[in-house]
């Protein structure tokens, strides 16, 4: 696109000088589109203690996933995964009670648009924190489809059943 049709109003510009799309206008004159299959994936993993280490165990699922993804292996590439324990620990402390709250408040409000719940786990036995155990409740009231995902067959994954 040139930069005439950005200035056209098809892409709005930024404090930063940047450009960002703006999303397609869709008009009962367009052909419908096809259903959107991709299905938002709350990922359940423990966080609290250690917070490094289990921060980068949820970029590794993610990460995991976005890679089968990229590789064609269906159904993953229909996959969004939702980790909000990736994006609260960069404002909020966990340490402080209200903060964790809050985070903890919020990520459910997440979770309530998501499709599914995983709760991730390596091996013959979850740990399942507080944490977890609250997000797997607010899932199971919402009727928020639940699966216990072994990180060792993650590939194996059948995402695909109900």
């Amino acid at each position: 696109m040139n930069s005439d049709a950005k200035r056209e109003g098809h892409y709005p510009q930024f404090l930063n000088g940047g450009w960002w799309p703006t999303p397609a206008v869709t008009t009962n004159d367009s052909p419908q589109e096809e259903e959107d299959t991709s299905k938002m994936v709350y990922i359940c993993h423990p966080f609290g203690g250690d917070i490094l280490g289990n921060t980068e165990k949820v970029k590794e699922i993610c990460m995991g996933i976005m890679e089968l993804a990229l590789n064609g292996k269906r159904p993953f590439d229909d996959i969004i995964p939702m980790a909000p324990q990736l994006m609260f620990p960069t404002f909020a402390d966990d340490k402080d009670p209200d903060q964790r709250e809050w985070a903890m408040n919020c990520s459910i409000e997440i979770l309530f648009t998501c499709d599914e719940l995983w709760v991730m786990y390596t091996g013959k036995e979850a740990i399942v924190t507080p944490g977890m155990r609250a997000e797997i409740e607010a899932a199971s009231d919402a009727e928020i489809p639940i699966r216990w995902v072994d990180l060792n067959n993650l590939e194996d994954y059948d995402v695909s059943t109900d």
